[in-house]
């Protein structure tokens, strides 16, 4: 792989990006704003509400220490609002900046290997991590021939983030899903049961690396498609990514971002690219479902060659939905709870300042 625009300096990606961009805006990577920053910003809100609330008070008790103390809860606000407008001008200048640089850095990696790096909102292809939902963000997204990967992160449907990478197969396959183990398993996250009849053993080091799962009756064609050298190249490969084969889609995927700036990075998305997803491939092209073929009026061979569909058993796993758990509940509510605790405070806080301002107009 081509990584020298990893570390290529700011000069040198300013130069080079307008010729790959054409001048178009590009929307790709995120700069999250500092917890610290935030939770600052709701104390401020907070004490905008607390203060104008005071004043109120002071203003229609009228008590020797009223104007010292409205004036004292004006200044620290005045101050406290200065911070807060300074820090937030600051950290939008700087997130532009950074943003474009990194904006640049993945851009120009990405082209020089044949990727393009593209905005979505909606993921299309069928996995165990992903929902036609509306609330999804990739930051960023790789698009190739036949091939995409990238980190994506759901806000309501489903909690987390996680990296991925999708080959699109040349047919169809059964629903199979290898859990790896050093990426922490799956557990009963996604599946229906440890140790339900959907497990196969295939024994040795394979077994210690990844635990399969197939639908039941489908053992002997996950066993077609998952060859000796599939196995190998999965150990040496793609050991930190749970495999997931769906429909016509070849999804690796583990929790968490990756980091895009990294060579490490890149260097096991081509690794998996170019070692393991070429042998499913080839087996794949291979496979068809005999069940379909069972009982078809034409010759063995014409509908060999054009049946390209799964049996209804064999297209899904039985797993968890998980928008129904305790976790996707709570991260559900969460966003408008969110919102809420942000503006009450302001609200109250225009309120109270309110009724401070009108009780001194009536003096």
């Amino acid at each position: 792989m081509k990584l020298e625009w990893l570390s290529a300096s700011e000069a040198e990606l300013v130069a080079a990006a307008p010729g790959i961009t054409g001048g178009t805006r590009m929307r790709g990577v995120r700069i999250r704003q500092p917890f610290g920053m935030r939770a600052n910003q709701f104390a401020g809100m907070c004490y905008f509400a607390v203060s104008g609330i005071l004043a109120s008070y002071l203003a229609k008790e009228s008590t020797p220490f009223s104007v010292p103390l409205v004036l004292l809860g004006v200044t620290i606000l005045l101050c406290w609002f200065y911070v807060l407008a300074r820090d937030y001008l600051r950290f939008n200048r700087n997130a532009r900046a950074e943003g474009r640089t990194l904006n640049f850095r993945l851009l120009l990696t990405g082209s020089s290997n044949g990727f393009r790096m593209r905005f979505a909102r909606i993921p299309w292809f069928a996995s165990l991590i992903t929902r036609k939902s509306h609330y999804t963000y990739f930051n960023p997204r790789f698009e190739g021939e036949g091939i995409e990967f990238g980190n994506m992160s759901y806000r309501r449907d489903r909690p987390g983030s996680w990296h991925y990478i999708v080959a699109y197969l040349p047919e169809p396959v059964p629903h199979l899903l290898f859990e790896s183990m050093a990426a922490g398993g799956l557990g009963r996250r996604f599946l229906a049961g440890a140790d339900s009849d959907q497990i196969l053993s295939l024994e040795g080091d394979f077994d210690r690396s990844f635990r399969l799962h197939a639908p039941p009756e489908y053992g002997r064609d996950a066993l077609y498609l998952i060859t000796t050298d599939v196995m190998a190249a999965l150990i040496d490969h793609a050991q930190q990514y749970n495999v997931e084969l769906v429909d016509d889609y070849l999804v690796f995927f583990r929790a968490g971002d990756a980091d895009f700036t990294e060579v490490e990075t890149w260097t096991t998305v081509d690794a998996i690219l170019k070692n393991v997803v070429p042998r499913l491939k080839a087996n794949v092209r291979r496979y068809r479902d005999e069940r379909i073929l069972v009982g078809d009026a034409a010759s063995w061979e014409t509908s060999y060659a054009q049946v390209d569909e799964v049996g209804a058993t064999g297209r899904r796993l039985r797993t968890r939905d998980l928008r129904g758990s305790t976790n996707a509940v709570l991260d559900r509510f969460w966003g408008p709870l969110r919102r809420s605790l942000i503006a009450y405070p302001v609200l109250t806080g225009f309120v109270s300042w309110g009724f401070f301002l009108s009780l001194l107009v009536d003096r």
